[in-house]
């Protein structure tokens, strides 16, 4: 599977739990029938074959800039630099479906939702390092 059928499922997962609703709940949150926002990711991620901790919260992807911006790769709101991780972490994370949208789950709807990527105050981009894709390969 190439790079670009990769990042093409991730996105066809995020789009397919549209409307399902956001929940915490241990038992819940990594899908398939509700989601928190790094549960969502996550599921979206391993459906597809890439490799990924189960909170992308402590699990961060490599910053990139927003212009460098591929369908599939993280979004995130809130920016913290944590001692253990290599780069800063966020407080929200999305997934970047293309022409300047975003699918997250989040508390402030109640469930998983499409919107432009101005629609929220995302604070940095993220890439999945290439070690945890099918192949290699991230771009």
């Amino acid at each position: 599977m190439s790079v670009n059928d990769v990042r093409k499922q991730i996105v066809a997962n995020a789009l397919s739990h549209l409307g399902k609703p956001y929940s915490m709940d241990p038992a819940l949150r990594l899908g398939p029938v509700a989601f928190d926002c790094s549960g969502l990711a996550w599921h979206c991620y391993m459906s597809a074959g890439v490799s990924v901790d189960n909170n992308l919260m402590d699990w961060v992807a490599e910053p990139i800039s927003r212009d460098a911006l591929l369908p599939g790769d993280l979004v995130y709101i809130g920016f913290e630099t944590r001692p253990m991780f290599k780069w800063p972490t966020g407080s929200h994370v999305g997934i970047y479906v293309g022409d300047g949208d975003v699918v997250h789950s989040t508390s402030k709807t109640g469930k998983v939702v499409r919107e432009r990527i101005e629609a929220r105050n995302w604070t940095w981009y993220g890439r999945v390092p290439a070690a945890h894709w099918p192949g290699g390969e991230n771009t």
